[in-house]
């Protein structure tokens, strides 16, 4: 990851030089106008589907930024803080992965499924990761630690694909 963003941060030294764009502030709309707006957008038919799909893409965010810590915890049965953030970034690593799978995937299928169906499927998929949550809780294995960081992890990447 450190070596594509290196790579990534280097092509932008090839990029030509731009003119700075002069910004107008007499045609800004007011502040409040820009709050009006932001929730006219949310509040219109084509855009009310994908509400409940930010707010469960947001659910997979805390899950790996709280959750998971408690969960490797719990799973190792120890509270030696080196031992088990060594075990948590193995699990982290194995989430970041299967979130590039996810993008390969998502990116690849987005062209030829409608997004509603991909949603319906993103949808499924976060259920299976919060019913292997439940099964992490109540087995406490290591292992499945790293089941349910796969599969919030390509569920996380598959709805801000699609989103």
């Amino acid at each position: 990851m450190t070596g594509i963003s290196v790579a990534a941060s280097l092509m932008f030294l090839l990029l030509p030089n731009v003119d700075k764009v002069k910004v107008d502030s007499a045609n800004r709309a007011p502040m409040g106008e820009q709050i009006k707006n932001v929730f006219k957008l949310m509040a219109d038919k084509r855009t009310r589907f994908a509400i409940p799909f930010i707010m469960l893409s947001g659910i997979i965010v805390s899950f790996y930024s709280a959750f998971l810590g408690t969960l490797v915890s719990n799973s190792l049965g120890t509270d030696d803080s080196t031992d088990v953030s060594k075990k948590l970034s193995y699990t982290l690593i194995c989430l970041g992965c299967f979130e590039v799978i996810s993008g390969i995937i998502t990116g690849k299928l987005s062209d030829k499924i409608s997004v509603y169906k991909m949603m319906n499927v993103a949808t499924m998929l976060s259920m299976l990761g919060i019913l292997f949550s439940f099964l992490g809780i109540f087995t406490s294995n290591y292992m499945v630690c790293f089941i349910i960081s796969s599969t919030w992890g390509f569920c996380d990447c598959f709805f801000n694909t699609v989103l």
